[in-house]
């Protein structure tokens, strides 16, 4: 018996072919539209990244002419130390063929590191302030 009330359910659970759960025609593809809020969302953000791209690139900009500005001056600066360099040179021949004693040679200072040493500013005890010069 219990078999036969089996079978009667089991009538009631098929399905017939007209509602299958199986569509026979072909599946078109769904194109689900954008909400408006998230559309509205979307474009607030594009124009936020696209003004910030904006300002970086202006940013970029400026600090590329700044570069090319200290590059530049960086360059003229070296040309002008070269120059006062000879000329310091220049002055110490001098000074070295007019006078006759032969103390000790004098030397010039080629390096940036030499240049520390060239002069050296110190402190009396009395507080007034003196500017030595080694050569």
């Amino acid at each position: 018996m219990s078999s036969k009330v089996e079978t009667n359910y089991d009538c009631f659970f098929r399905v017939p072919y007209f509602y299958s759960l199986q569509d026979p025609r072909p599946k078109q593809p769904v194109f689900k539209a954008i909400p408006v809020n998230d559309d509205l969302k979307y474009k607030r953000k594009y124009k936020e990244l696209k003004k910030r791209i904006r300002e970086m690139e202006d940013e970029n900009e400026k600090l590329s002419l700044k570069l090319t500005r200290a590059k530049k001056n960086i360059q003229r600066l070296r040309i002008e130390r070269s120059f006062l360099f000879e000329r310091l040179e220049q002055s110490h021949s001098k000074n070295n063929s007019e006078s006759d004693i032969t103390s000790t040679p004098q030397r010039v200072v080629d390096s940036e590191e030499d240049l520390s040493s060239v002069g050296s500013d110190s402190n009396d005890d009395n507080g007034s302030h003196t500017i030595s010069m080694t050569v």
